[in-house]
């Protein structure tokens, strides 16, 4: 689970754009189709070894921390 935000701003366009682009978005940057797509997870589900394990992810000042909840 989580959000889901489209960017706009043409620095960060800039930042993600690579020539491969060109094709698909044939006037660059400007391109109005042209966007990036931000995705936060706040929360997910792993499965391994024929378990699953649910997580959360807390986000804190210097770096994320994953705390896990063993579900089976």
């Amino acid at each position: 689970m989580g959000t889901v935000e489209v960017l706009r701003e043409h620095a960060i366009k800039k930042m993600i754009w690579r020539e491969a682009d060109q094709p698909y978005y044939p006037l660059g940057i400007g391109d109005h189709d042209y966007c990036v797509v931000k995705l936060t997870i706040s929360r997910g589900r792993d499965y391994a070894s024929f378990h699953h394990e649910d997580f959360i992810i807390a986000n804190s000042s210097s770096r994320l921390n994953l705390l896990k909840r063993n579900v089976y």
